[in-house]
């Protein structure tokens, strides 16, 4: 007969300790809200499960691009815009091309929802022939975590006795310049040439579908010129500077309303 009661009770403390346990999980799943000034107790089945990285969505203008007849050597610009069309902040880890392709520019930070930016390509052939298929690869947080974008061109191949392939040569001052924007890193802009006697070239493609406000002063301090960039683009912006006298300028630029970045440049004398 004890050891009936004893069973009774061990089974009786059992059942007591995982009700308890189960009360107390479904407690855990319970989540305070403030709403109107009231406290609101809501069920929450997912509480104190793991959440994985958001993810958002990407819409492109165009996943496909053809160049139609190019020839060989030629260089080849391609730019792919696209819309973050989701409610997470776009963050793209890496775009590569496949072979003759290249990857020059795409956005390094987060693109907001709403927000639109680009991807720039170049596709350059050399010696390749007959119709061509090229793709770029970017993984960014999305699903399907990886995209790819096609570029497609019939490339004719070039008669050394009719055309001469230094004409598809970038001058070599323009190759510097190139050279040097792509190597920008975030926060960073391109000014040339430098110096300059007529026209001073503003590059900001690493904050494309931003506003920038750009202001240029001389040695003195007194200000030269003031603009506002309501949306900055892929295009370079140009400043008339023939008007200036031959000395030192300053030219600083304010993204968003961040902190201000400077630098210097020079007029020559005409």
């Amino acid at each position: 007969m004890r050891s009936r009661i004893t069973l009774l009770a061990v089974c009786s403390t059992l059942l007591f300790s995982v009700d308890a346990q189960d009360k107390q999980e479904k407690l855990d799943q319970h989540t305070t809200i403030e709403a109107n000034e009231q406290v609101l107790d809501v069920f929450d089945p997912l509480a104190g499960q793991e959440v994985s990285d958001p993810v958002t969505t990407i819409e492109f203008n165009q996943e496909e691009h053809d160049f139609g007849e190019i020839y060989q050597g030629s260089k080849n610009d391609v730019v792919f815009k696209f819309m973050n069309t989701g409610d997470y902040p776009l963050i793209i880890t890496s775009a590569k091309g496949s072979c003759g392709c290249t990857v020059p520019f795409y956005p390094k930070e987060p693109v907001m929802p709403g927000e639109q930016s680009e991807i720039h390509a170049v596709y350059k052939p050399g010696k390749q022939k007959g119709p061509q298929t090229k793709t770029i690869t970017f993984v960014a947080n999305t699903t399907p975590e990886t995209s790819i974008l096609k570029i497609k061109a019939i490339v004719l191949e070039v008669d050394s006795l009719e055309l001469e392939p230094s004409i598809f040569l970038e001058t070599e001052q323009l190759a510097k310049d190139r050279e040097a924007i792509d190597a920008l890193s975030p926060g960073c802009f391109v000014i040339f040439p430098n110096p300059t006697s007529n026209e001073l070239q503003l590059d900001l493609k690493e904050h494309i579908g931003r506003t920038a406000n750009v202001q240029i002063h001389n040695e003195l301090g007194e200000d030269m010129l003031k603009m506002r960039i309501d949306e900055i683009s892929s295009e370079t912006t140009r400043f008339d500077v023939s008007s200036f006298a031959a000395g030192i300028y300053v030219i600083t630029i304010q993204i968003d309303g961040q902190k201000p970045m400077s630098q210097c440049f020079m007029v020559a004398n005409r």
